[in-house]
C-alpha cells in the first residue's frame, strides 16, 4: 500500500478476493499460462529453448495436484486496492461529486 500512498493516494485500503480458476484440466491451465501471463513466459523465455518442453511439463504435473473428479480447479486470488486522492478529499470536503 505503501506504493499507493507515494502515488498520492491517501485512506488506502486492500482487500483480497478469493477467485479460484477452474477449467477441464492443469494442461488447459497451462495452455492458457502460455497464451496469457506474459511474465510467466519471459521467465521461461530464459530456458534454453530445447529446455522448455520439460519445464512446461513439470508446471503442468505440479497444477495437477489441484484436479478432481470434477475437472481442475486451481487457486487464485485478486487484490483490490483503493485510496483517494488529494482531489477527491478536496472536493468530497467541499461537497462536490467527482
Amino acid at each position: 500500500m505503501a506504493l499507493f500512498e507515494q502515488a498520492g493516494f491517501a485512506h488506502v485500503s486492500c482487500r483480497t478476493i478469493a477467485a479460484p480458476m477452474t477449467l477441464p484440466t492443469a494442461r488447459h491451465y497451462v495452455d492458457f499460462l502460455r497464451t496469457s501471463a506474459g511474465p510467466i513466459m519471459a521467465l521461461a523465455n530464459r530456458i534454453a529453448a530445447d529446455r522448455r518442453p520439460a519445464l512446461w511439463a513439470e508446471i503442468e504435473r505440479a497444477y495437477a495436484a489441484y484436479a478432481s473428479s470434477d475437472g481442475w480447479q486451481g487457486p487464485n486470488a485478486l487484490l483490490l486496492a483503493w485510496g483517494v486522492t488529494t482531489a477527491d478529499e478536496g472536493a468530497a470536503n467541499a461537497g462536490v461529486s467527482t
